[in-house]
């Protein structure tokens, strides 16, 4: 029974030390950077966040010791701002890492073959324009376009 529910580990205080240290690590490691945890994730800032989480998880339950995940994560942080400075100072580097915009709709006809490109259906874009703006009436937009962080933005013709 103490093997399934474990109150003989209860009082791993080195457990609960690493947890602690790792926690204040990685608020450090994500307020002097800015990679987003909350909000708009670009699909480089979700890989990002999720490597980290994995590295430091690790480190919580001693499966990696501390300091080379420590190291290891402050790595990954450094390349990511790199990287991120690099989409910044090239337009090429930011559509590779970050992708490109893509147009869906225009002028009252649906991109068939970006639809099928980017695995998105005429509903998808109904749905965000009544999540949007609340209508559905898709007379009424001029362009809808698939943005780099995965969100469907609209263009309205003038009335």
């Amino acid at each position: 029974m103490d093997q399934i529910i474990g109150f003989s580990k209860v009082l791993n205080y080195e457990l609960y030390l690493r947890s602690i240290i790792i926690t204040f690590y990685a608020l450090v490691l994500f307020r002097t950077t800015s990679v987003r945890l909350i909000g708009e994730y670009s699909t480089f800032d979700f890989i990002i966040s999720i490597v980290l989480g994995a590295i430091l998880g690790e480190a919580v339950v001693e499966n990696l010791p501390l300091l080379p995940a420590m190291i290891a994560c402050a790595i990954i942080v450094t390349v990511h701002r790199l990287l991120a400075y690099l989409t910044y100072r090239s337009r090429s580097m930011g559509k590779y890492i970050k992708g490109e915009k893509i147009i869906i709709f225009q002028d009252g006809h649906y991109n068939r073959e970006n639809l099928h490109s980017c695995h998105i259906t005429e509903n998808d874009i109904l749905q965000s324009l009544r999540t949007q703006h609340s209508t559905d009436d898709m007379n009424a937009v001029y362009k809808a376009i698939l943005e780099r962080n995965g969100e469907i933005s609209f263009l309205f013709k003038d009335v």
